[in-house]
């Protein structure tokens, strides 16, 4: 299965998606039976040299970052074990290669017949080229030189050592020339254009030139605008008051509103200030609507739509007068609480003297 890659065009903007990002992918949690745990020598040529385990994930299909991933621990295995033959390679290659990617691998044996270390080399780069996407080399390259950028939460420092990671994948892109990885003043430029505006504007104002600087040095330079960030972050702008008027619903006017119709003097029962009652469309339809369903009644029952608008302002009036009731008791309680205070107020003030001048 081959891992395609697709240019998406959203907004005018086109968003490129290159065989391998700069985003690390996440570690997956390797399953018993996924992987296999091989003893190597430090020193293979040595009988007494230290030994060590690494454990190596068995590959079927993947991405290309896993392709190469899987490659350099296969050389690992071959360099730790010592195996210099070429049966050898194949036969440990076997060992670790399932499914779509061991077919390929046996198709292309059976191409060049003799198991040597140079159609070693072969078979593996057929290998690749069936794994990885047509043209990864170019839509790699592409996407270094135009489309990447450092992320906000991602260190300089780490963003640069990936990106050089990313050189050195290339290399193992087809067609395999030794030539293929971005040069060294390219690559600066790609930092340039990679780096916050504000860190290139910066730059410029304190006449630091990033093509004349190593790495080291624009590490550096970046990393003491990332402090001054951390130690000064940026306040977030405030937001202007808004003081249009709202109606009811919580709605804003803008200052456009009654050269479209609207007038936040006029208030209607329905929707609010905008337009008065008389003038509500929604009402009038409705209005309307009800005047058609009564004169399609039978007299019987345009009767029965009296009762029961009769009915409807009867309750109405009834609620009215409950709510009217309960108003005046309250007014009246207060009204007491009050003269009561007022009383209070004056039996507080009273003289109780027996003296003759009272």
């Amino acid at each position: 299965m081959k891992v395609t890659t697709a240019v998406v065009t959203t907004n005018q903007k086109s968003r490129f998606t290159p065989p391998i990002p700069l985003e690390r992918p996440e570690k997956k949690e390797l399953q018993k039976g996924e992987y296999l745990v091989l003893k190597l020598k430090s020193l293979p040529n040595d009988k007494d040299s230290q030994t060590y385990e690494l454990s190596i994930p068995y590959f079927s299909t993947g991405t290309p970052e896993e392709w190469f991933r899987f490659q350099r621990d296969l050389n690992q295995v071959i360099v730790g074990q010592g195996l210099k033959e070429g049966p050898a390679k194949y036969a440990m290659a076997r060992r670790l290669l399932e499914g779509d990617a061991l077919t390929k691998f046996q198709e292309r044996t059976t191409h060049y017949k003799d198991e040597t270390d140079a159609n070693y080399v072969k078979v593996l780069q057929d290998v690749a080229e069936h794994v990885l996407p047509k043209k990864a080399l170019a839509y790699q390259k592409r996407y270094m030189r135009r489309f990447m950028r450092k992320p906000q939460n991602m260190k300089i420092r780490l963003f640069v050592a990936r990106v050089k990671e990313l050189n050195e994948y290339l290399k193992l892109f087809p067609p395999f020339a030794a030539t293929q990885a971005i040069e060294e003043d390219e690559l600066k430029d790609i930092f340039e254009f990679a780096i916050p505006n504000k860190w290139r504007n910066q730059a410029t104002v304190q006449g630091f030139d990033i093509l004349s600087h190593t790495h080291s040095e624009f590490i550096e330079f970046c990393e003491r605008l990332e402090l001054i960030e951390e130690q000064n972050p940026e306040e977030s702008p405030k937001k202007p008051k808004d003081n249009k008027p709202k109606d009811e619903g919580g709605k804003k006017f803008d200052k456009n509103a009654k050269k479209r119709g609207r007038d936040p003097e006029k208030s209607c029962i329905l929707h609010g200030p905008g337009h008065s009652t008389d003038e509500c469309k929604t009402l009038q339809h409705q209005a309307k609507r009800m005047k058609q369903v009564y004169e399609a009644q039978t007299p019987k029952g345009k009767w029965e739509l009296r009762q029961k608008q009769e009915l409807n302002s009867i309750v109405e009036a009834v609620i009215g007068q409950i709510r009217a009731t309960k108003k005046r008791k309250i007014s009246k309680e207060d009204s007491d609480n009050e003269e009561c205070q007022v009383n209070s107020e004056n039996f507080s003030s009273l003289s109780l003297s027996d003296s003759d001048d009272e």
